[in-house]
């Protein structure tokens, strides 16, 4: 999953970074709590916790400025995952609440900030596959940053997702009859 350094001032990983792609439902959140979990394990990350944001945290602006809010976030995922849920959205140009730059700055202090050898956390972007192709032309090196660590998720075929619900009910006490579960003619 990483390299390790060769500077020889620490014998951490590089950490990786994913961006996960697919319809809602697909389970982006959940891979992405893994991952967390997954990189504490190897040794990679001290915490692995999870920090979920969207768009509306990473620029809420009202106090400080777009960097700033980032930056908290950043902060907040120190050796952990900084989960950017909807990150297709950092692309849009709303012309509302957020003006057209506020994509830039978030994309552009996250590039700062993931090369930053100071900095120890991993991001992970979800999104839909074709909208999230806009975030990447915010800046030319935030792709590169990931390492071609793309992930699309494809939708749930329908028995797996009964397996899922019946696991679901099975794990909180539920039991189901058999005639539920009997496929409908």
């Amino acid at each position: 999953l990483g390299n390790s350094t060769t500077d020889g001032q620490d014998d951490r990983f590089e950490i990786p970074n994913f961006v996960l792609m697919g319809n809602p439902g697909t389970g982006k959140t959940t891979i992405a709590r893994l991952i967390g979990q997954l990189l504490k394990e190897l040794g990679i990350l001290k915490r692995g916790h999870t920090v979920e944001v969207t768009k509306k945290d990473l620029t809420n602006s009202f106090v400080a400025g777009i960097p700033q809010a980032t930056m908290a976030c950043v902060e907040a995922a120190d050796e952990g995952v900084l989960f950017i849920d909807e990150a297709h959205s950092l692309g849009k140009k709303d012309g509302g609440v957020n003006n057209e730059g506020s994509g830039n700055d978030v994309v552009s202090t996250l590039c700062s900030a993931m090369t930053d050898p100071s900095r120890h956390f991993s991001v992970v972007l979800a999104g839909y596959e074709e909208e999230m192709a806009a975030v990447f032309k915010l800046d030319p090196g935030f792709e590169r940053r990931f390492n071609q660590n793309f992930i699309v998720l494809e939708d749930y075929r329908p028995e797996v997702l009964k397996k899922i619900l019946l696991n679901h009910f099975e794990e909180q006490g539920y039991t189901v009859s058999e005639e539920l579960i009997e496929p409908i003619p």
